[in-house]
């Protein structure tokens, strides 16, 4: 594209008085800069009488002087425009209701929820309750021997309440994306010296090659001496892929009972904090 301006009739009056005539000069365009072409005109001529700055064109007094000049836009250099990859779905909080058991709140050291209860969130495969328990104990029994501390609130669940059972919840999640969980787990510590308990986490698998549709996550492992001053709640966290298709995941704890335990109803409890 070319941009042209033209001044015309421009009446020399700058002429020495001595001579009665001038000479002037239209140097060409700067080297570096092809862009911009300008051609001088005298007295209507359609030859360009631009001069060199060596060899000026000698003008008279009264000549009509016209100037064109010609503007060429640069050009502008290539420049691959990069591809782009349609954004990937980006995930949202997963919905995971009530980790640490907080709500409802409770009176008293424990008390057996519903699973209907709003806003409670978890359910049991055992038995439509979930055990809930306060620390620290405010009455001097069998509560306040253990879990003097809690990580996380003021609220715990105890697994295997009154029936071997699982607690576990379903959450909306995002094919393909990482979950990050985490969850506190300790010993009941009911019976005399040291107390071992063992928990399993699940998360459902569409895929999953168990039978019960479940993935074993993580083992928590703790343990607690009855009368001791100390409790301590084990930590656990770790990365979980949703698998492709699965919209929904469900999260499940479970503690594993011996024989013996069983047949004494042994008790165990674990403390979620999140996924």
């Amino acid at each position: 594209m070319k941009v042209r301006k033209t001044i015309i009739s421009l009446l020399v009056t700058f002429a020495m008085l001595l001579t009665q005539s001038a000479i002037f000069s239209l140097p060409a365009s700067a080297q570096g800069e092809p862009s911009a072409e300008k051609n001088a005109y005298i007295n209507g001529s359609k030859n360009a009488q631009n001069g060199t700055e060596d060899q000026a064109v000698r003008v008279e007094l009264d000549d009509t002087i016209s100037y064109e000049v010609t503007v060429n836009p640069p050009v502008l250099s290539t420049v691959s425009v990069p591809s782009f990859k349609s954004k990937a779905p980006q995930p949202v909080p997963i919905n995971f209701l009530n980790g640490s058991f907080e709500d409802p709140v409770i009176t008293g050291d424990s008390k057996m929820v519903s699973t209907s209860t709003p806003g409670f969130g978890w359910y049991n495969t055992a038995e439509e309750i979930v055990e809930i328990q306060k620390t620290p104990a405010t009455t001097s029994n069998f509560y306040a021997e253990f879990a003097k501390n809690i990580p996380d609130g003021k609220q715990y669940a105890e697994l295997n309440a009154n029936t071997p059972g699982r607690l576990y919840q379903h959450c909306n999640t995002t094919p393909g994306t990482k979950v990050y969980w985490e969850f506190y787990h300790g010993a009941r510590g009911c019976k005399t010296g040291e107390n071992t308990d063992v928990m399993h986490f699940y998360l459902s698998n569409i895929n999953s090659s168990s039978p019960d549709g479940y993935d074993l996550i993580a083992t928590a492992t703790d343990s607690y001496t009855k009368g001791s001053s100390t409790y301590t709640w084990g930590y656990y966290t770790g990365t979980w892929t949703v698998p492709q298709g699965q919209t929904i995941t469900t999260s499940g704890r479970h503690h594993l009972l011996s024989k013996k335990e069983e047949e004494r109803r042994k008790r165990a409890r674990g403390d979620v904090n999140s996924m």
